[in-house]
């Protein structure tokens, strides 16, 4: 379809006579801030309780689309004009102001020099070293002095419960359509991840239990919780569990060790030390910071109000994680591993 059809689809949207008509257009990237519903005949903008229909012949609704969608903040007026209406592009003043009166879209990038930048910036500080460092605080050490061999051992095994789930939340992030760059990478990395579950699984073996005995363990209620706290993410908001389980791999390397500086060689067997060390090793060589900065660089171009969701979402999961390492303290204190059959 040509440009010049865009007239008349602006000129079909009818236009209330109370309608307060605005002077000069000052907004250069404006942005809706309403929700955009397609239909077979218009095109719905809903704001809270209120919504505002855009009617369009069939024909012209996905050139109607196009251009709302191209009303993201990043975008110049000059810029949409050219795109959309070359040949009146007061056409494009005219649409933009009835949306503005309706208090339907707001200049994106007036106090931002650089949109890409400052949204880097945004997510390093939402999934950065902050974060890390806010996980780091929480209770990965024990209280007391010298911990009961069963802490030691009770703590690889909840997180042997969670890691052996790891495909049940990493099966749906692997199809992520957004993002070849992160789905590819994410693909690479879970090959490298996943049989290092096999180094702690050893560990057990070397105690003398079986697979089987292992498998049969009962994880506690705050692993569980975490385990599926992260599948449920994985299904209803797959870029922001890709986000925490960057972060989270991260934060496993410093906290396995910390778990590892506390081993009592005295109270814990020498072959399963030397297994949890071979976790570590590999866990590291995974490289888990360069999926953390590739998912940081490419969430960079999504809408501030993602990363308003995300950090609502981020206070979860850091009080999951805190209630499942205090459960592990707690609950390993006094009973052995083999207790949870």
């Amino acid at each position: 379809m040509g440009t010049s059809s865009l007239g008349s689809i602006i000129d079909s949207i009818e236009t209330p006579q109370h309608q307060n008509v605005m002077g000069d257009i000052e907004m250069q990237y404006p942005r809706l801030k309403c929700q955009v519903s397609l239909y077979s005949d218009a095109i719905i903008l809903s704001q809270k309780e209120y919504s505002y229909r855009l009617p369009c012949q069939p024909q012209n609704i996905s050139r109607l689309q196009k251009l709302l969608s191209s009303l993201n903040g990043t975008h110049h007026l000059q810029q949409l004009k050219q795109q959309f209406s070359p040949e009146n592009p007061e056409k494009i003043n005219q649409f933009i102001q009835q949306l503005a009166t309706r208090g339907l879209i707001e200049e994106g990038k007036s106090h931002i020099p650089d949109l890409r930048q400052y949204s880097i910036l945004k997510w390093e500080e939402l999934f950065g070293d902050r974060l890390i460092q806010k996980l780091q605080q929480q209770p990965l050490h024990y209280s007391a002095a010298t911990p009961p061999t069963h802490f030691y051992y009770g703590f690889a095994l909840e997180y042997y419960h969670l890691i052996s789930r790891s495909l049940c939340f990493y099966t749906p992030l692997l199809h992520f359509q957004s993002s070849t760059k992160i789905r590819d990478y994410l693909n690479q990395f879970y090959c490298q991840i996943h049989p290092q579950n096999q180094y702690l699984l050893q560990g057990f073996l070397e105690l003398g239990n079986t697979q089987e005995d292992i498998e049969n363990l009962m994880p506690l209620p705050e692993t569980m919780a975490l385990c599926n706290a992260f599948i449920y993410w994985a299904y209803s908001d797959p870029l922001f569990c890709i986000s925490l389980l960057a972060i989270w791999e991260v934060q496993l390397i410093q906290t396995w060790k910390n778990y590892l500086s506390q081993f009592n060689p005295t109270s814990v067997n020498d072959s399963f030390l030397t297994a949890i060390q071979q976790f570590i090793q590999l866990k590291s060589q995974a490289q888990p910071e360069q999926l953390r900065h590739l998912i940081i660089s490419e969430l960079s171009h999504e809408d501030h109000s993602v990363l308003e969701g995300f950090q609502r979402q981020i206070h979860l999961f850091i009080e999951l994680t805190q209630n499942f390492h205090t459960a592990i303290e707690n609950y390993y204190s006094g009973n052995p591993y083999s207790a949870r059959q």
